[in-house]
C-alpha cells in the first residue's frame, strides 16, 4: 500500500490524469472521504506508525487463499445452486482447501 500523495506525484511524473475526487460522476463534495483522511492524519499526528500499522494489518487480505475464499462467498451469495461437490474439489486440489494458510 502506498500513500495518495505518492500515487499522485508518480501519476503527474508520467503525465497521467489526476482526478481530484474519488468519484468525477459524483456532483456532492467528498464528504466521507475528507473525513477518513482528517481522521487518519489526526491518528498519525499523535502515533506516527499508523500508516505502517494499518498497511501490515491489511496485508493477510491480499493472500491467494483470502481471494479464493470471497470468490466462493461471492458465488454462493448470487447463486446460491452452487456445485458444493465441484467448489470442494478444487479446495482439495489447492491443497486442502481455502483454510490453506490462514
Amino acid at each position: 500500500h502506498i500513500r495518495e500523495r505518492e500515487t499522485r506525484a508518480f501519476a503527474y511524473g508520467c503525465g497521467l490524469p489526476v482526478i481530484a475526487d474519488n468519484c468525477p460522476a459524483c456532483y456532492e463534495a467528498p464528504k466521507e472521504r475528507r473525513h477518513i483522511k482528517k481522521m487518519l492524519a489526526a491518528q498519525e499526528a499523535v502515533f506516527p506508525t499508523t500508516f505502517s500499522q494499518l498497511s501490515r494489518a491489511m496485508a493477510p487480505l491480499n493472500e491467494p487463499a483470502v481471494s479464493d475464499v470471497l470468490a466462493i462467498v461471492s458465488r454462493r451469495h448470487l447463486d446460491p445452486r452452487v456445485d458444493v461437490a465441484r467448489t470442494r474439489e478444487r479446495e482439495k486440489a489447492h491443497g486442502g482447501g481455502v483454510s490453506a494458510g490462514l
